[in-house]
């Protein structure tokens, strides 16, 4: 039979099972020409629901990884533009197709599976473009993919073309049932059929024990029987030693006696028990078929297992939903305990438990409610240094943050117009002393008297200016510190009489004045408590008591409305401390709910801009 009397499937990759099945059943016949090989893409592409397929053909020589160029021999499905991509992308997975059979790989939003052909000569590609919707089915369509691969081989590969065909039917028709006993009872009746083989039994774990869920050719059957019994217990076997058994076997390793058992009470010549696995490494489900040897050959069994993994995922969610309402309700809680207390994916579950601790403790637990606030040192025993008249400062001994004594010498004013003035007038009361004498002289009394009184208006003028140059060095008026007064700001610097030039303090009767946000000055409390860290030295914490809170709102640039407290300190001054020392104070506003602590000011940000809603 020729291929050119057949036709591509109409639809693509939407045609259906049956169109499927049809044409690759008539291509396991048909000759092996050029119009073979568009077919054969044609029905894969269909199979696998591809939206493409190409053809790649290797030199014969290509070794395994080997940089060598493909021949596209056909294209399907796939723009002109898309394939130096594809050849390029199939270079990189070329070597773990040939090696393995199979290989698929994802770049970006486009999934790329790879099957090795065989039966077409030189090594054959078969290259799919899978859409990104069949990402979640791609290990069932590299099982389609690979029942096929070997169509082009003589006689369909291991057990033929019709093995290939009889299992992709099997498929089709247990996946047209809606009902897990349905879907069960069609699988073993189809295998049986398919193999020809005397019985076909499927048994599945329900919880710690395998039980029978189809036997072919039956409808119904008692589970209390001895013949059901005799199959769970060679099912439990299989399973307990996850691997195949076959009696009689040649494998002397394994336990044998419920399979032995079964195959004596039952009379059947060969039986032979798979345990597979419907997810992951789990293996719940066990295939036992009973026949005659020819029946049971071990290529055969191994194509049926092959095929069988397309169904299982499929059955297992069947069997799921399919059972009563109370069933799935304790199956899903018994796998939800099981998944928080079993030991698979432990450093998951330990964050999820830590993380849900930690919602817990933020939800229900409570936290100090601490109010922070800037501060600074203060001290009332200060005093303001001014300057006793009009000159400039000649001398500047002092700067800010000096410690001096009682009586030191902080500066010296301009003393060069006072020694001009006692000139002047130690000459005025030497010319008036003059006038008098001259005036007594001739006797005239009046202008004595006026000479005299001029003269003492003199000595008061002199006595104003020996003051005011003994005020000239301005001294300290007690034991203290320089809190105002840079030297190279006031050195040379014209003063006024009353100017002041230095700013003193004692280190005593320190205090701290905390300046309290607005919108947290509702949590104070009068006699609360708190603590104080300066800038200087952070790692020290002093403890201080709230003294009183000034109840008017200070206003500070672009920082908004401000409260003061003025607090006493519960620590004696240490040396270090200076009045006007800034640092941060936390008031203490008792417990409050973590949660709320954590979002209080986004809430009360959203009810300040949203009060009108």
């Amino acid at each position: 039979m020729t291929s050119a009397g057949l036709t591509p499937l109409p639809g693509g990759a939407r045609a259906d099972a049956e169109a499927v099945l049809a044409q690759l059943r008539a291509l396991r016949a048909a000759d092996r020409d050029d119009s073979f090989e568009l077919l054969l893409v044609d029905g894969v592409t269909a199979l696998c629901r591809a939206t493409g397929g190409m053809l790649l053909r290797l030199p014969r020589a290509a070794a395994i990884g080997a940089d060598v160029q493909a021949e596209v021999r056909v294209r399907q499905g796939l723009d002109e533009a898309d394939v130096p991509e594809l050849l390029s992308w199939a270079q990189d997975v070329a070597g773990r197709a040939l090696e393995r059979g199979f290989a698929t790989e994802s770049r970006g939003g486009s999934n790329l599976l790879v099957v090795r052909v065989t039966g077409l000569g030189a090594p054959t590609l078969l290259l799919l473009d899978i859409p990104s919707r069949e990402r979640g089915q791609i290990n069932e369509l590299v099982l389609r993919a690979r029942l096929v691969a070997d169509l082009a081989t003589p006689g369909g590969g291991s057990g033929g073309g019709d093995a290939l065909l009889n299992a992709l039917e099997i498929v089709v028709d247990v996946m047209r049932e809606r009902r897990f006993g349905a879907a069960a009872l069609a699988l073993v009746n189809g295998i049986a059929a398919h193999l020809g083989a005397a019985a076909v039994a499927l048994g599945w774990q329900d919880v710690d024990y395998v039980r029978v869920q189809a036997i072919s050719h039956l409808d119904r059957f008692e589970r209390k029987t001895e013949n059901v019994q005799l199959l769970e217990a060679a099912f439990e076997e299989a399973l307990d030693q996850r691997a195949d058994i076959a009696f009689p076997g040649e494998d002397a390793s394994l336990v044998t006696v419920a399979t032995e058992r079964l195959q004596r009470g039952l009379g059947y010549e060969s039986v032979h028990s798979m345990p597979l696995r419907t997810s992951g490494e789990t293996l719940d489900v066990v295939l036992l078929v009973a026949g005659t040897p020819d029946a049971l050959d071990p290529s055969r069994l191994e194509r049926v297992s092959f095929a069988l993994q397309l169904l299982l995922p499929w059955l297992d969610n069947l069997r799921r939903s399919d059972r009563p309402f109370h069933e799935r309700w304790l199956a899903s809680a018994r796998d939800a305990i099981g998944g928080v207390v079993g030991l698979d994916n432990v450093g998951r579950k330990v964050v999820a438990i830590i993380l849900a601790g930690v919602l817990l403790f933020v939800l229900l637990g409570t936290w100090p409610h601490r109010i922070e606030a800037s501060a600074e040192l203060r001290t009332d025993s200060t005093r303001i240094v001014s300057a006793p008249y009009d000159s400039f400062l000649e001398d500047v001994l002092v700067t800010s943050g000096d410690e001096i004594a009682a009586g030191a010498t902080l500066g010296r004013l301009d003393v060069q117009d006072l020694y001009l003035q006692e000139s002047e007038v130690r000459a005025d009361i030497r010319r008036y002393e003059a006038e008098a004498d001259r005036a007594r002289a001739d006797g005239l009394l009046a202008d004595v008297e006026i000479a005299m009184a001029r003269r003492a208006q003199s000595l008061a003028r002199l006595e104003r200016v020996l003051y005011l140059l003994e005020q000239s060095e301005i001294r300290a008026p007690f034991t203290g510190i320089v809190v105002e007064g840079e030297r190279s700001e006031l050195l040379g610097r014209p003063v006024q009489q009353g100017d002041r030039i230095f700013r003193l303090a004692r280190v005593e009767g320190l205090y701290a004045v905390v300046r309290v946000p607005e919108r947290d000055i509702r949590f104070v409390e009068g006699a609360g408590r708190g603590e104080l860290r300066l800038l200087s030295q952070p790692d020290r914490t002093v403890r201080f008591s709230i003294d009183t809170l000034i109840p008017v709102a200070q206003v500070e640039g672009q920082s908004g409305n401000f409260f003061l407290l003025k607090v006493s300190l519960d620590s004696a001054p240490e040396e270090w401390w200076r009045p006007g020392m800034a640092g941060m104070a936390r008031i203490d506003a008792g417990r409050a709910n973590i949660a709320w602590l954590l979002t209080h000011r986004l809430l009360d940000t959203l009810r300040t801009r949203f009060w009108w809603w």
